[in-house]
């Protein structure tokens, strides 16, 4: 088994990654992340990722769910760029 067979997804981002990267276990399943902050919006709201019995997620109901990302600049772009 080579290492990309082992690889499992991290269930925020879908990410392939090392089953022992991040792992955490909830409800006796076993989850890995690609960094620390898909494992702690992982574990503040698990059933978001994962579903419960009563509710899929979007990803369980073939929906695709876009997130905004917000970024801080620790300086300003360069040429004048002006970010709306």
């Amino acid at each position: 088994m080579d290492a990309d067979e082992r690889k499992v997804q991290d269930p925020v981002c879908d990410m392939m990654v090392d089953p022992g990267q991040l792992a955490v276990t909830h409800l006796g399943m076993h989850f890995a992340f690609c960094s620390e902050q898909c494992r702690q919006r992982f574990l503040s709201n698990p059933n978001l990722y994962i579903g419960s019995v009563a509710h899929k997620v979007p990803k369980q109901q073939g929906r695709e769910v876009l997130k905004r990302r917000r970024l801080k600049l620790s300086e300003p772009l360069p040429g004048g760029w002006v970010v709306h």
